[in-house]
């Protein structure tokens, strides 16, 4: 009798155990999924980015700064396999970021907020077309330069705030910077994008054009520049025209990062990535190892019991009986494993909290699931040497020592 309980709590703590880890797996599979569904309002697949940093001896000069960009993205632009070239200081996925604080007194009078922030980019004319940036309105041009009417492209997050419920395009912008400001018109509406990572928030966001920052906003940083091409076809096969391109304008010049939103959207995701490829395969070795656990305990409870398995069919028990008897015996066991593994894992999964995306700690999708996958193998475990038992005969199972 002892020995009976005691293989039937091995079953109980191997499901249990198998369940909790099978749950973690199957709660950051699902949040992974979740986070690489998430649209990120801008292209990731046909897009390559190249950042260069100016030598500050050759380009002290911001006219030289800006005139190699312009060298530098009509290069580019004449090569076939280039849809859209573009710059920007800074970039999706990237890390880099640049904060405007404004008053949105000065455009609402009953605004209640002191100052907003937004996140500000300076970019060049199409920008957004070679982004793969969904736009209302029209996109920065060449003529948007420094003694052109001043313009401004906001997302939706912030013309929300500024203009609830009205048409931004064409309403004016002050545009805050050291020395007084100027008013710019809003020309263009994007949608909120996913700026520093996929599980990110959208916060608001203010577009200026770069050829009209001479001596404007966010000067600082102008000899670094991230160059953005849209591929006809893969991308990085435009890693060779870029080096070309930039070693003809000037061989000394060296290129900094170079690679497509794709490579930088994998980097985001890769810390999720590998927690959910340690702990699933973590989580399979559970189940294989209870699957072979149960057998083995399951295969020796069987053993012992040969005599009174014989017996019963000595008198008239069916195998398929029997091998229901022996099912249902370990039925209960594997469902105590399975409630005591649950609310292990509830306790569990608070640690992967920070970890999720889309998916609550006691998702009862991810719940319900492990409990039928590890049920079923529990089972499975349970039905070959049930199954081989029935096949005993009678009279050799009675003569058993």
């Amino acid at each position: 009798r002892r020995a009976q309980q005691a293989h039937g709590g091995l079953v109980v703590v191997e499901v249990a155990l198998s369940l909790v880890l099978l749950v973690g797996s199957g709660l950051l599979i699902r949040s992974f999924v979740r986070l690489t569904s998430v649209d990120p309002g801008y292209d990731t697949h046909d897009v390559l980015a190249a950042r260069i940093r100016l030598t500050p001896s050759h380009y002290a000069d911001p006219t030289a700064q800006e005139q190699f960009f312009q060298n530098l993205t009509d290069l580019l632009g004449r090569n076939p396999g280039v849809a859209d070239v573009s710059v920007s200081r800074t970039l999706p996925l990237t890390g880099g970021v640049q904060i405007l604080a404004f008053d949105p007194r000065k455009i609402r009078p009953d605004a209640t907020e002191e100052f907003l922030a937004a996140r500000l980019s300076v970019v060049g004319p199409d920008y957004f077309a070679a982004m793969g940036i969904a736009l209302r309105g029209r996109d920065f041009t060449p003529q948007d330069r420094a003694d052109a009417p001043k313009v401004v492209i906001m997302n939706k997050q912030l013309t929300d705030q500024l203009w609830p419920g009205q048409d931004p395009v064409g309403r004016i912008f002050p545009v805050p910077r050291m020395g007084g400001g100027y008013d710019a018109t809003v020309i263009g509406v994007i949608g909120d994008i996913r700026y520093a990572s996929l599980d990110a928030a959208a916060m608001p966001e203010l577009y200026l054009p770069e050829l009209q920052m001479s001596g404007g906003v966010a000067r600082s940083g102008a000899s670094q520049m991230w160059v953005v091409l849209k591929a006809r076809r893969s991308p990085l096969a435009l890693a060779g025209a870029v080096r070309d391109a930039v070693r003809q304008l000037d061989p000394q010049q060296p290129i900094g990062d170079l690679v497509s939103l794709d490579q930088a959207l994998s980097r985001s995701t890769a810390a999720r990535r590998l927690s959910m490829t340690l702990l699933t395969v973590f989580a399979a070795l559970a189940v294989f190892l209870a699957l072979i656990g149960i057998y083995g305990i399951t295969a020796y409870a069987v053993t012992q019991r040969t005599r009174e398995l014989g017996l019963r069919m000595a008198i008239g028990a069916r195998s398929t009986e029997v091998v229901g008897m022996l099912l249902r015996e370990n039925l209960w066991l594997v469902l105590g494993g399975i409630v005591l593994g649950g609310a292990g894992a509830a306790l569990a999964t608070r640690a992967l909290s920070t970890m999720l995306f889309g998916v609550s700690t006691l998702d009862a999708v991810t719940f319900v699931g492990a409990a039928l996958v590890l049920g079923g193998v529990a089972m499975l475990a349970t039905y070959v040497p049930a199954r081989r038992a029935a096949r005993i005969d009678p009279m050799e199972a009675l003569r058993y020592e």
